[in-house]
């Protein structure tokens, strides 16, 4: 699992360091790039090129050793193999985020063309199906998942937690996909958050009123 998740990260933080050094190249000292965008595509903060080229790939580095210490800590393998599948998407997916995001502020830069948000959405749905995938199939842990102290300690309440999660997230990455292959951004970004939070709330809800029942058995 650890070698695993270092190997794609390290896929993904070479591709990074590639870019950073390319942009650091050929853009002048004077340029400013876009970090941040409201719903509309439109740039609100704006930084200098060695910051764009250094604060997403150094924020991935820390993220990457974090991770693969985890696994490391006294008794911990043991928790995080109960749901390593989720434990390994959400690695992989939280440092192809910071990746794609990265890429993309200095390909606009580069480029001089407008950011299409939509692009960076549907890419982060794209993780968050395969997030939700993984979520509807864990158990009980204290590292990944829907943690809290009901979910922790009824099993009947971290299954109705985590799949209904998981089936909230895939729904929403796939209306969000949809919106934003049809050119609907802002639209697109809207789904995105306001099925997460709903997404939330009703896992949180539905696993809270779950938790006193009769447990499930590790068949169902």
């Amino acid at each position: 699992m650890i070698k695993l998740g270092l190997a794609w990260s390290l896929v993904i933080w070479t591709l990074m360091i590639a870019v950073s050094v390319f942009a650091l190249i050929v853009l002048p000292d004077e340029a400013r790039l876009a970090l941040h965008w409201d719903v509309q595509g439109t740039p609100g903060n704006y930084a200098n090129k060695w910051s764009a080229a250094i604060a997403l790939p150094l924020t991935a580095a820390l993220m990457i050793c974090f991770l693969a210490l985890i696994p490391m800590l006294p008794g911990q393998r043991k928790v995080i193999e109960k749901s390593s599948q989720l434990f390994l998407t959400g690695w992989i997916c939280s440092i192809a985020v910071l990746g794609f995001v990265h890429i993309i502020i200095l390909v606009n830069a580069l480029s001089g063309e407008q950011i299409s948000l939509g692009l960076i959405i549907g890419f982060a749905s794209l993780l968050l199906l395969l997030l939700g995938n993984a979520m509807a199939r864990s158990k009980p842990n204290a590292w990944v998942g829907i943690r809290t102290p009901w979910t922790l300690r009824s099993n009947r309440s971290w299954i109705v937690a985590n799949r209904t999660a998981g089936i909230g997230l895939m729904l929403t990455a796939v209306v969000t996909i949809m919106l934003a292959t049809v050119s609907r951004d802002q639209w697109a970004t809207y789904s995105y958050f306001i099925g997460n939070v709903v997404t939330l709330i009703l896992s949180l809800a539905l696993s809270y009123q779950a938790a006193g029942k009769k447990p499930y058995t590790d068949s169902d």
